[in-house]
């Protein structure tokens, strides 16, 4: 995957299908599956402080971090940037272009230097064709993050308006 900011750390596949194994998003999958993982998921590095994507960017792909931290951040109208949270080993980000074909909701930046393993929208869709169950489980997996997600800020909104309603 050619991006200004990665640098492709060679490595076999099954070298990448043990790195995901040791990870939480791998725990999700049996070891034949992170195989077929493996094969289009590229290992890459990224300098700390580099922006990896922005809001609005039209790339498609999934990130799972193997090595550091990346700190996903929201612009707002006003110009000013508010952080979303920071995504560390074995959790994945930017997941959602890849379903809706959207513009990227958040922007994601390395807060250090950092190790990823990638998945293009072309990777994505190559997988679906050749390992359908492999992708099955890849798309269950983010149906669930994307859940835990959504009840996590719901939750957030829901203390945000108690917190208003209070000084009423």
């Amino acid at each position: 995957m050619s991006h200004p900011v990665f640098s492709a750390i060679k490595c076999n596949a099954e070298t990448r299908a043990r790195i995901l194994d040791g990870t939480a998003f791998g725990q999700f999958f049996q070891w034949r599956e992170l195989q077929a993982l493996a094969e289009v998921m590229p290992l890459v590095k990224v300098a700390r402080g580099a922006t990896i994507f922005r809001q609005g960017d039209t790339s498609r792909f999934l990130a799972l971090v193997c090595e550091g931290r990346v700190s996903i951040r929201l612009e707002t109208d006003k110009g000013e940037t508010r952080s979303l949270g920071e995504v560390r080993p074995g959790r994945t980000f930017g997941e959602l272009p890849l379903l809706d074909h959207q513009p990227r909701s958040a922007s994601a930046v390395a807060v250090e230097d950092s190790r990823l393993m990638l998945m293009n929208r072309e990777d994505f869709s190559r997988l679906a064709e050749k390992y359908p169950r492999v992708w099955g489980k890849l798309v269950l997996y983010v149906a669930r993050l994307l859940s835990q997600r959504l009840r996590a800020r719901s939750a957030e909104v829901a203390a945000l308006l108690e917190q208003d309603g209070a000084g009423d």
